[in-house]
């Protein structure tokens, strides 16, 4: 009988390299650099941050996969709404704005760019709802406002957008709700991020890791979804107070309405809890009853084979909509009469890959930046020395010289796991060279969330495979196996990935690639609800890999009715948090 400790990687779980053993991406600098904080940062000097583009063409500011207005039938010509943005504009006090642009948006808010020539800042973004909110909800935009405060008081070096003014009510000249806000610099990261040199995906990668480590290192007291303190006024045409306070309430119930709210509570009593509510949603019908109940077998049944654990009662921030339509970045352009003056040094960087050509081999990333005098012909030799998890060490040998091409290398293994090894892939580029890249917005951050750590541990997948490569039929949930192998370069990206967040959070890749993998597909339905009817089908392929991962565990048998759901640290009654 195996033991959960023992137990088979998940079969949904990329496997073409083991994350626990050779995804890693190290660094290698000179002695100078040795204190410096370990990125890609191989070029310290001053430098100002300059736009991607230097005319600052709207149209280009919003993914491409952003939605036009003229898809959605139902709402206002974009001519008529002009007219009433213009008025709005002056009735609050901002002036007629000297520009108006329609800007797409998504499926729950329209976009307006405006441009004020007599104000400072003079680039502001109005958000709409494309369906005004019933009088009952009359908090959800107080709510939004309420989180960017959150945001921006918490990550002060998060660039979040400063709301300047909103208003609840319909009764201004759009006849609805809206938020007007910073309109941040920099381009969408979607529509820039795959046509970049590795060198710079690698860059931006780390970026998207510190993001997220910092949003994981963000403990909140209870799970549920984060909401304003009720304390800011329906309507403010100036910026609201900076002090604004969030509570948690509920997980939705649909796009408008929330669930009861959850006391803190171990995981499985969690998922227990919401599938009732989720149950009692749907009315009670056949198939409801039917899939709630196998769910909360499936519950019972992870957490006999150990993947839930004690410390999964605790709930950090959970910014559930991370992508790279969400994420906004700039490009710093190093220039000659920003540099030091007595700057007498060179910068030199790689990136060596070594490894069979085999995909399930040990591969090793190194990026590797030496200085050295300027003017002298660049001539180096280094030696890295990477240890796995496991405590096996491999020593590479580089040399790195001045025809900018990396001369064969001499792998020296010091283990025999390592044989017949090759060059997969290798680039040089002076530091000079190399733009650096800078997180410049995070938007719509409007349903934050407060979850499990685990639950919040999806890797952002969109990183190393781009989302308009995955099959017609994928549905976007990131969890999901790719239908093909990864490329050398995707293998890179992935490998630098689960390397940094290894480091800035050491149960990530546990969580985010082994339990966190099956956890994370039971709980979407409890936590996100049933997003539409595909989701049922989910559920039932869920249902049967699970079976057969489950019973390849060989445990003992458990029982698993839903009264076991309370037991064992859940400590308090159902009812009673149910009645909260």
């Amino acid at each position: 009988m195996a033991s959960p400790s023992e137990a088979p990687i998940a079969e949904g779980v990329d496997q073409s390299i083991p994350d626990h053993e050779t995804n890693a991406v190290t660094t290698a600098t000179s002695p100078s650099q040795e204190k410096a904080s370990g990125d890609q940062q191989i070029a310290p000097v001053s430098e100002p941050v300059v736009s991607l583009s230097p005319c600052e063409e709207d149209d280009d500011d919003f993914p491409s996969n952003c939605l036009d207005d003229e898809e959605w039938s139902d709402q206002e010509p974009f001519e008529s709404l002009r007219e009433k943005v213009n008025q709005l504009c002056q009735d609050i006090g901002f002036g007629e704005p000297s520009e108006i642009l329609e800007m797409g948006g998504g499926d729950f808010h329209r976009i307006v760019g405006l441009r004020f020539s007599s104000r400072t800042p003079q680039r502001y973004i109005l958000r709409i709802p494309r369906w005004a909110y019933s009088e009952d909800l009359q908090h959800e935009t107080s709510d939004q406002v309420a989180i960017l405060s959150f945001f921006s008081r918490k990550f002060k070096d998060v660039p979040v957008p400063s709301v300047y003014a909103y208003d609840s009510t319909t009764n201004n000249a759009i006849e609805s709700q809206y938020v007007l806000q910073e309109r941040l610099p920099g381009k969408p990261l979607y529509n820039v991020f795959y046509e970049l040199p590795i060198e710079e995906k690698l860059q931006i990668t780390t970026l998207i890791a510190e993001l997220i480590s910092k949003f994981d290192a963000t403990d909140l007291p209870n799970p549920g979804r984060i909401v304003g303190d009720r304390s800011l006024p329906q309507t403010l045409h100036t910026p609201p107070p900076t002090n604004t306070d969030i509570n948690i309430t509920g997980y939705r119930e649909s796009p408008v309405a929330d669930l009861r709210f959850v006391e803190k509570c171990d995981l499985t009593h969690l998922l227990t809890q919401l599938s009732q509510q989720r149950e009692k949603e749907d009315g009670g019908c056949e198939w409801s009853k039917k899939m709630w109940t196998r769910f909360n077998e499936i519950a019972q049944q992870m957490k006999h084979a150990s993947l839930t654990r004690k410390l999964d009662t605790n709930s950090v921030l959970w910014v559930w909509d991370i992508s790279p339509s969400n994420m906004l970045i700039s490009r710093r352009t190093p220039r000659e009469d920003k540099l030091p003056s007595d700057a007498t040094t060179q910068h030199h960087s790689t990136t060596v890959t070594f490894g069979n050509s085999d995909n399930d081999c040990h591969k090793h990333a190194f990026q590797v930046t030496v200085d050295g005098p300027e003017g002298m012909v660049c001539d180096y030799t280094t030696q890295v020395v990477f240890e796995e998890f496991g405590g096996k060490t491999y020593s590479h040998k580089l040399r790195i010289s001045d025809s900018k091409q990396l001369d064969a290398p001499i792998l020296e293994p010091q283990d025999s796991l390592v044989t017949d090894p090759e060059l997969l892939g290798s680039t040089f580029k002076h530091a000079d060279s190399l733009p650096r890249w800078e997180m410049s917005g995070v938007i719509d951050l409007d349903d934050a969330k407060s979850a499990p750590r685990v639950l919040t541990r999806k890797p952002p997948s969109w990183l190393w495979i781009h989302p308009d490569t995955r099959h017609s039929t994928w549905m976007g949930d990131h969890d999901d196996k790719p239908e093909r192998p990864f490329t050398h370069d995707e293998l890179l990206i992935k490998a630098h990935f689960d390397q940094t967040m290894a480091q800035l959070c050491p149960s990530y890749l546990e969580d985010a690639y082994h339990r966190g993998y099956w956890l994370r597909r039971l709980s979407r339905f409890a936590v996100l609800g049933l997003e539409s009817a595909e989701c049922i089908n989910r559920f039932w392929t869920l249902s049967e890999e699970w079976d057969q991962y489950y019973q390849a565990l060989e445990l003992d048998d458990v029982d698993v009715k839903m009264t076991d759901a309370m037991d064992e640290g859940s400590g308090e009654n159902s009812e009673e948090n149910l009645s909260k």
